[in-house]
């Protein structure tokens, strides 16, 4: 009898348990941060210190974001209410009826310095909310909404120069890019030089000098500035005139 008593105890609380979250092992990893977006950040956090941040190029809406950023989906099929049950196969087990643990989807915007606002929970599904191009999407598991995701994207610049480059587009003659005031200041700044659009080996420095291979060509640059605590951020000059001899 007390076996059978038991038994009947576990079943029991199964039944009243509600989500269980996974371990790390048993379900995908998340795809990994990325530190560049040009246009809508995604944070996924798992509630378990498992989280990251995507960018989304497509984001007709918030569902399209997360998918866009490389996220799997998974909605209630039981209602057609669009309730996001698992993001990336987590958590294993769903119950759609649990108001402590569950997807809850927030919104920061960009601030002009470059920071981000802080989180606010969604008003609005995901499935009807249409996010903004430099705004940050957020999902959190667990805690019935009352715990926002617990990372932002790297902060962003408040200026974010052209390239410009000078220079008598001549063979023989070598031209200079000017990278400009980017603000904060990065630690990293990577120069490229381009011959008509591809990539010309070994052009890494600020000037470069024309050669026989460039003639008819545009010359552009591409400047890359990066921090361990700011955005990845690559930004392209005009091009020069066609060079010449």
């Amino acid at each position: 009898m007390n076996r059978l008593l038991a038994i009947a105890l576990a079943t029991s609380l199964l039944l009243v348990a509600g989500p269980v979250a996974s371990s790390s092992a048993s379900v995908p990893t998340l795809p990994a941060t990325t530190r560049s977006c040009s246009g809508v950040w995604v944070v996924v956090d798992r509630g378990n210190g498992d989280a990251t941040t995507r960018c989304a190029t497509s984001y007709g809406s918030g569902l399209t974001a997360l998918r866009s950023a490389g996220f799997s989906v998974e909605l209630d099929k039981a209602t057609s209410t669009g309730f996001v049950t698992r993001i990336h196969a987590f958590p294993t087990v769903v119950d759609a009826t649990s108001f402590t643990d569950y997807w809850s989807y927030w919104h920061a915007s960009v601030r002009a310095d470059g920071t981000f606002s802080a989180w606010s929970y969604s008003s609005q599904g995901a499935g009807s909310y249409h996010p903004t191009r430099g705004s940050v999407e957020g999902w959190r598991f667990g805690a019935g909404g009352s715990i926002a995701p617990n990372r932002m994207p790297p902060r962003g610049y408040s200026a974010t120069p052209r390239p410009v480059i000078s220079g008598k587009a001549k063979v023989g003659r070598k031209l200079r890019v000017r990278i400009g005031c980017w603000q904060p200041t990065p630690q990293r700044v990577r120069v490229r030089w381009y011959r008509s659009g591809k990539l010309i080996a070994g052009a890494t420095n600020t000037g470069y000098r024309l050669r026989a291979a460039d003639r008819r060509a545009r010359i552009s640059v591409r400047v890359t500035v990066s921090s361990p605590s700011l955005q990845t951020v690559t930004r392209a000059s005009a091009a020069t005139r066609r060079v010449h001899r």
